[in-house]
């Protein structure tokens, strides 16, 4: 039987990630300190890694501890040193600081898209305040976003040489 295929149909590509999934598997034992790595379901930055050495009866342990990027909060996850643990697909993208809305978030410009990003919170606590302070000082800055797992979180601001 062979397929029909419909011309009157729109197709949205432009959202599309090609089958692209947000983690990828690597062994325990080549995770790094500063990298990143899913525990219990969330992005975290590793702080720590602990390895022991294979014991009579078993073999070489990792215990991971992270925080997590959206919330700062410490998890830990261990196992055998040779089983997968999931890293995340990371993205640091700056974007040009619009506004600072009385909403908690920010309006950003996304010079790739050329479109606004209205939904990156203004983060709590003294970089929180710093991109206020910039703003309304009307200093013209950039606010650096990291991306993991569908969160998003503003991480750095940093001002722009006027040109």
């Amino acid at each position: 039987m062979a397929s029909q295929i419909n011309d009157n149909t729109e197709y949205d590509f432009a959202s599309a990630n090609a089958g692209a999934a947000p983690t990828f598997p690597v062994q325990a034992n080549h995770l790094k300190q500063g990298g990143f790595v899913v525990i219990d379901g969330h992005p975290c930055k590793i702080t720590n890694i602990a390895k022991s050495k294979p014991g009579k009866h078993g073999h070489a342990k990792v215990v991971v501890t992270g925080t997590d990027i959206s919330t700062g909060k410490k998890h830990e996850a261990g196992g055998p040193a040779g089983h997968s643990m999931d890293v995340p697909e990371v993205r640091r993208t700056s974007y040009m600081l619009l506004n600072v809305g009385r909403d908690g978030f920010l309006t950003l410009f996304d010079g790739a898209t050329g479109g606004q990003k209205i939904d990156v919170r203004t983060p709590e606590g003294e970089l929180g305040e710093k991109i206020r302070e910039k703003f309304w000082d009307g200093k013209d800055c950039n606010v650096v976003v990291l991306g993991a797992m569908g969160q998003e979180i503003a991480v750095e601001v940093v001002e722009r040489d006027r040109e």
